[in-house]
């Protein structure tokens, strides 16, 4: 498993354990939840580069309660 594979499942197994769905997790980060799904199954190809994806992660990782 990539290193890419094994952050995504740690993120999305922290978001299950927490029972935060990601309707929630869209609606906090105003981010779209068919791009939440894609990076859940390891399918960055609509994401942005760069700083908007480091934010996007960063407030996914707040919102299921990881440290940013």
């Amino acid at each position: 498993m990539s290193p890419q594979e094994t952050f995504v499942t740690r993120l999305r197994r922290h978001r299950q354990r927490n029972q935060v769905s990601l309707d929630e997790v869209a609606t906090a980060t105003r981010v779209k939840r068919e791009l939440l799904e894609a990076l859940e199954n390891n399918d960055l190809s609509e994401w942005p580069k760069g700083l908007y994806a480091r934010a996007w992660i960063r407030g996914y990782a707040n919102v299921v309660g990881l440290d940013p």
